[in-house]
Parts: C-alpha cells; structure tokens; sequence
C-alpha cells in the first residue's frame, strides 16, 4: 500500500516518518535519493513506555537520559557522540541485560526461561536498531524542515479521531467519506481551515 501511494507522488527531498518497516522499504526502493528522518519522539514515547519515567535499576534510568538526549541531536557529530554513549551504555550493563530467569512451569511449546529485564533489553535494542539510520537522516537540507512528525500527529491524525469519536454510530462507507472531507479540507484547493471549525457533514442512511 506504502508503494502504491508513492508511485503517484512526486520523490520528495525530505521525508520525516516513524520507522515503520513496510514505509522505510517502499521510500528506499521508490525514492532511493530521498533523504529520511526517522521521527525522534516516536522513538522516545516508546522507550519512555517500556522504561516508564521513573525506572527503579540504574541501567534504566541511565538509558532513559541517554533517550532524551536523543531529541537534542541536530548535527552528524552529535549523532555519532550519541551512538557512542549508547555503545558505552551497552558495555556496561551487557551482564545485566542478559541476565536469564528459568520459568517453573512452562506451558507447551513455552521455552524454559526468559530474560530477567525484559523491558530495559527490549528498550536498548529498539535504540540499537536506530543508530544507523539515526546517523544518515541527521541532516536536513533546510533547517525550517522538522525533525518529527507531531504537525501530522497532533494536526491532522488527532483531529480524525477525534471526527471518528464524534461519529461513532456511522457506518464504514460514511466514515470514510467523513475522512476524505476532512483531508480534503486541508489541500492548496480548499485552504487549510480545519473542518472541526466548519459544518459536519449530514447522515445519510
């Protein structure tokens, strides 16, 4: 689907997305000189919920802070100095992350034990899959460009869910037909005056 909504667009300079696998494969295989931003704060919400903002061991609570400095880089220097302080991280607690409990009763098919810090492991390998796209997309041909996707988050995606919540007793096909009049109220040929300001469409059944 990814792939079919590039074909008919133009390549762009710029993309900023969230990392998504099935959009990262259609922008390099469709628009292999674009340059992509992978989105800092999806990547910092989802650290932040397996770590929480209080984590209780000092391995979490030192690769939180490590993740916050994620949203300061705005240069390929400070991307590597980043990248650095993450091996480091690693280096360090590489014991403690690999630390195994063995489950008393296994279900079948259940393997026999699991890892003991399950959520700060799953946090650094989140990061560690990053690091190098981190290091490509940490430039922006304009700095006026963003660095994350919270205009289309809190901007557009919002603003459809909120329409979807206010019309919960429609049907699919109506729904769509809302969404396609909200996103075409924000294009160049109906300016972009938010339809939640405007008149929602009538019913019909």
């Amino acid at each position: 689907y990814w792939s079919q909504l590039f074909e008919v667009l133009p390549a762009p300079i710029y993309v900023v997305c969230d990392g998504q696998k099935g959009m990262l494969y259609a922008l390099n295989t469709l628009w292999p000189d674009t340059v992509i931003q992978r989105c800092r704060f999806h990547a910092w919400l989802n650290v932040k919920t397996k770590l929480t903002l209080h984590p209780e061991s000092e391995a979490g609570q030192q690769l939180l802070a490590i993740t916050r400095d994620l949203l300061q880089i705005h240069s390929k220097r400070e991307a590597r100095i980043w990248k650095q302080k993450l091996r480091h991280w690693f280096r360090k607690h590489h014991d403690y992350i690999e630390q195994r409990t063995i489950t008393q009763e296994p279900r079948k098919g259940q393997r026999k034990w699991h890892y003991t810090h399950y959520r700060v492991r799953s946090a650094y390998r989140q990061l560690h899959k990053i690091t190098d796209d981190l290091l490509r997309s940490s430039y922006r041909p304009n700095p006026q460009l963003p660095r994350n996707t919270n205009y289309l988050e809190g901007g557009i995606n919002s603003q459809i869910r909120t329409l979807l919540k206010n019309h919960r007793g429609m049907s699919n096909e109506h729904q769509m037909k809302l969404i396609e009049h909200y996103l075409y109220s924000r294009t160049e040929a109906a300016g972009t005056k938010p339809i939640s300001r405007q008149k929602a469409p009538r019913k019909t059944f």
